[in-house]
């Protein structure tokens, strides 16, 4: 009885409170009331919100205390394991043996609402994209505002299926009450939104991977019971008292398993609270890039090429790599610089950069190619790549590009580039993060004779298949995850132009 009571009030009052606050939303973001109403109303909004996710969080303790201290009997839950997503939604008495054994295929919906296509977003997609050979099936939410630009692109090119989705907006501390009202009216519109299209999906497991986007359709998460899979490329954002809250009281215990890329994003994992046990190390395969109509192609140098690959920002410690580079300029003329990344008067940064490079005369040899598409054509030209990113960077595609290519890598000592970079023997890890501990990185290769630097970059190349990073562990490993049955013959084919 008491079993039946939580039931039919607890879990109707969940679902009142929420269209209450979904209709209060949607009405201010539709209508233009009047100041002191939006006010009011925002929030008395933020208060129901805030109600029922607390019923949603002590709903275990309510079933005890309603059950007489003890938990009343509840419907199968799926599981990882056994993917039996599919199998809930049918009726037991009308299948056969063989269905009711057959194990249903894995449906994948992944959030990917984000704008740029940078290295979160080819590691998720390259995630996907190896686990469609082993038959997992992925129908990607992209942002319905600005996917079009690159991240829908790029599905297409890889004959990933997608539809969209209107997420809310960041939640920033600068953000006005009023602003607040209407992210929340797009909060519930895309919630609604994921729910219609999980409904048409049916899918097996939730794939996420940024906290934004989860916390853009949380209501339609609290009432999904299937499996939600987090691949974590960064360290949790913490730096939002309304993220922490979402990170810790709803992620957390919602997630059936955490896919960190490196050993440093499962420890930070670890450290906001995570069990051990639900977190994994998967690290990122060499994202495939489309082949070029027109390859690149660096041309003939006598001497030594350093190659950088990335954004031009200031947390990839693009502004150091320029300062070591102009002080070897200096004494050497054997050497040049080419940086790969996106310079355009949107970007105060770079600009500022290319002309102090101008002005000290070394701008033939130290050179800014713009965004390109073809690293691997662009790589096979260096001697030595350089990734000096401040930050803490969760692994680095770009150095797994770079071994890829058979180029050794000089990394800063911080985050998960240590874990790809064997000091000495395929890279050089820097003993700090400063213009001189990069300087006397890239010069350890223009001191080595040509048998030492080719012993590196055999050393680069052959390193990806003892650390275990191939197509087929990386797709097997993927098709694990979502409890596929991997095939003996695993493999990602190469990508044609579109």
């Amino acid at each position: 009885v008491w079993g039946w009571m939580y039931t039919f009030f607890i879990s109707r009052a969940q679902s009142a409170i929420f269209g209450y606050a979904f209709a209060t939303a949607l009405l201010v973001e539709a209508y233009q009331f009047e100041m002191a109403s939006i006010k009011l109303l925002g929030g008395v909004t933020m208060k129901f919100m805030v109600l029922a996710l607390l019923l949603h969080f002590l709903e275990p303790r309510l079933r005890a205390w309603l059950g007489g201290g003890r938990a009343p009997a509840r419907l199968p839950q799926p599981s990882l394991a056994r993917g039996s997503y599919l199998a809930c939604d049918a009726d037991p008495d009308r299948m056969s043996d063989p269905e009711r054994s057959r194990k249903p295929e894995p449906r994948v919906l992944v959030l990917l609402g984000n704008a740029a296509l940078n290295g979160q977003e080819r590691g998720n997609i390259e995630a996907l994209y190896a686990a469609k050979s082993a038959g997992v099936d992925a129908l990607f939410v992209t942002h319905a505002d600005w996917g079009h630009a690159q991240i829908q692109p790029a599905l297409d090119r890889l004959g990933l299926r997608w539809t969209p989705l209107a997420y809310a907006y960041h939640f920033t501390k600068r953000l006005r009450p009023l602003g607040w009202v209407k992210n929340l009216g797009r909060l519930a519109k895309a919630s609604w939104g994921l729910g219609r299209i999980a409904r048409r999906y049916k899918p097996t497991h939730l794939h996420a991977a940024n906290q934004h986007y989860v916390l853009s359709v949380l209501p339609a998460l609290l009432f999904l019971r299937t499996p939600l899979v987090y691949r974590l490329g960064d360290v949790p954002t913490q730096h939002h008292p309304l993220y922490r809250l979402v990170w810790r009281w709803f992620i957390v215990p919602r997630v059936e398993r955490f896919v960190c890329i490196s050993e440093y994003i499962r420890e930070s994992l670890i450290a906001t609270g995570a069990p051990a046990h639900t977190a994994q190390v998967l690290y990122s395969y060499p994202p495939e890039r489309p082949v070029p109509e027109q390859p690149v192609a660096l041309e003939p140098f006598d001497g030594r090429t350093v190659a950088y690959v990335g954004q031009i920002r200031p947390h990839k410690g693009v502004d150091i790599l320029i300062e070591a580079a102009l002080a070897i300029c200096h004494e050497r003329e054997d050497v040049r610089f080419v940086l790969a990344g996106s310079v355009t008067k949107q970007n105060p940064f770079a600009l500022a950069l290319l002309g102090k490079v101008q002005a000290a005369g070394f701008a033939d040899r130290i050179r800014f190619v713009g965004y390109l598409e073809d690293v691997p054509g662009f790589l096979a030209g260096a001697d030595v790549h350089t990734c000096p990113s401040v930050c803490n960077e969760a692994l680095g595609n770009v150095v797994l590009e770079a071994k890829k290519a058979g180029v050794p890598s000089v990394v800063f000592p911080d985050g998960g580039l240590p874990e790809l970079v064997e000091h000495g023997v395929d890279g050089f890890v820097c003993r700090a993060k400063t213009a001189a501990a990069l300087r006397e990185g890239i010069e350890h290769y223009f001191d080595a004779d040509a048998a030492e630097l080719r012993a590196a970059k055999e050393a680069a190349a052959a390193s990806l298949a003892q650390q275990g990073i191939t197509k087929e562990a990386f797709a097997a490993a993927w098709a694990e995850v979502y409890g596929a049955r991997p095939s003996a013959r695993i493999a990602v084919d190469t990508v044609e132009p579109a």
